[in-house]
């Protein structure tokens, strides 16, 4: 039989946290401690007062910890109220947190309330435990409910986050780009000496194609530099630094492109688009920029060697030349940047 009267007293007490008058109250009477109540059980109303203290003692008693009210279990009613410390501490003691859609999801009730601590907190805990499906249909209906209940702190933490993790994921990108080119240009510039046994290396140039879908490598070697010399028009014999410098007068290294395969096949398959071709060769530059900074070039006895971009019409010289030192060092670079008027 519902007793009013004991129920009044169990409020009361609770509320002003006399865990003594509740021990009276209760005693040893196990239908007393789970006397079901309109907003659930003791532990709801415990946690309404954030009485931790009588929470522990309720739970140590035995109270049944899985009772829903109409709103759900007592995390709900924590999450209601803001209480961080409340929730850590009644997930400890096996309170289950609900990732479902609907408002038995504690998570909801933070939105509702735009309560952003409770909602960031507990946002971390469910996507560990959702699938990547179940967490994106999460976000779906939490950004609806935001937009409904016009939570303003969450709704700026979304585009927030959303923006951040855009930002986490170019970055990985990237820096996976970079990864994959170093990569190749290890395998690359390896065969190299091997590929022009007989011949000294003294520059390279790389070329991409769009996206990185193709790189060629144009070499130039102090025995092609004479060939061309010997074999040039006499107004030409004297365009040392013409012949010396300008791709147009170089070999094209023909297994280039397989040993820089991997790095378009990423790009493909992320479906990464960008038709700018100076972003592409800001990366290429990066990229020897870290070779040169392991001094890898020496380990395979081109330390010595020159390294320039095959694209004229995206920079202008001034341009140019800020990327060109960024992947060259000593007097070969002065030589080269005073005759560029030569070439570029």
């Amino acid at each position: 039989m519902y007793d009013f009267q004991f129920e009044k007293a169990m409020d009361k007490a609770i509320e002003e946290g006399n865990l003594d008058e509740i021990k009276k109250l209760i005693g040893d009477d196990t239908e007393k401690l789970q006397m079901p109540i309109p907003r659930g059980n003791w532990l709801h109303l415990a946690v309404t007062y954030e009485q931790m203290e009588i929470v522990k003692y309720l739970l140590d008693a035995g109270i049944d910890r899985n009772v829903e009210n109409r709103d759900g279990n007592v995390l709900v009613t924590a999450t209601g109220i803001g209480n961080v410390d409340m929730i850590q501490y009644l997930m400890r003691n096996d309170i289950e947190l609900m990732t479902t859609l609907d408002k038995r999801n504690p998570l909801f009730v933070a939105v509702c309330g735009d309560n952003l601590e409770t909602f960031q907190y507990l946002l971390v805990l469910e996507k560990e435990m959702l699938t990547e499906a179940e967490y994106t249909a999460l976000m779906e209906m939490v950004l609806s409910e935001a937009g409904i209940f016009a939570a303003k702190n969450i709704l700026k933490f979304l585009k927030a986050d959303k923006k951040e993790k855009i930002k986490k994921a170019q970055k990985e990108q990237k820096d996976r780009i970079i990864q994959l080119f170093i990569d190749g240009a290890k395998a690359c510039f390896e065969a190299l000496p091997s590929y022009y046994e007989g011949e000294k290396i003294y520059i390279v140039s790389l070329e991409c194609e769009e996206s990185l879908s193709k790189v060629y490598l144009y070499v130039n070697t102090v025995e092609n530099l004479q060939e061309s010399l010997e074999n040039a028009d006499d107004d030409m014999k004297d365009e040392i630094c013409y012949y010396k410098y300008c791709e147009d007068e170089w070999n094209v290294f023909d297994e280039s492109p397989e040993y820089f395969a991997g790095v378009g096949k990423y790009i493909k398959d992320e479906g990464i688009q960008n038709s700018d071709d100076s972003v592409w060769y800001k990366l290429i530059v990066e990229a020897i920029n870290k070779l040169r900074k392991e001094k890898f070039f020496e380990t395979v006895g081109l330390g010595e060697i020159l390294i320039t971009i095959y694209e004229h019409d995206t920079y202008s010289q001034e341009e140019f030349i800020k990327l060109f030192k960024k992947m060259n060092q000593g007097k070969a670079v002065d030589e080269f940047i005073d005759n560029m008027d030569d070439f570029y």
